[in-house]
């Protein structure tokens, strides 16, 4: 099960990754590979890079 505040570990396409901030669970496919850590250190969406937040936005 899912906890708030936890980045799940990069499946073996790091363009997959479950990405887990206070309660939105939101599967987020990247265009392009993100920087791991980048993602890893994300307190919100509002750190993800802008072109992620359109897509994922765009795909939910």
């Amino acid at each position: 099960m899912l906890m708030d505040g936890v980045v799940q570990e990069p499946t073996t396409d790091r363009r997959q990754m479950i990405l887990v901030v206070g309660d939105d669970a939101r599967l987020y496919t990247a265009l392009a590979p993100l920087d791991w850590e980048l993602v890893q250190a994300a307190s919100s969406k509002e750190a993800l890079p802008h072109w992620c937040k359109m897509f994922c936005t765009r795909a939910s």
